[in-house]
């Protein structure tokens, strides 16, 4: 928002958000593939009216091919 009699900028809505993802997958065998995984995502908001939002999750993922 901008007040034009005052002069002021206020800002009104709007959020910084940051995700970092990484992950990494490595080959066993010709049979079977193991992937490790973060997954990290904050959203940070511009006004007071809504809360700062954290996520966070990570595993282990096996993938066992059948030929």
């Amino acid at each position: 928002s901008h007040f034009i009699d005052q002069d002021l900028t206020r800002t009104s809505r709007g959020a910084t958000t940051l995700r970092i993802a990484p992950n990494i997958e490595y080959q066993y065998n010709k049979n079977l593939t193991l992937r490790l995984f973060y997954d990290y995502n904050l959203t940070n908001p511009k006004t007071s009216q809504q809360f700062k939002t954290i996520s966070q999750r990570g595993g282990i993922t096996f993938r066992f091919l059948l030929n």
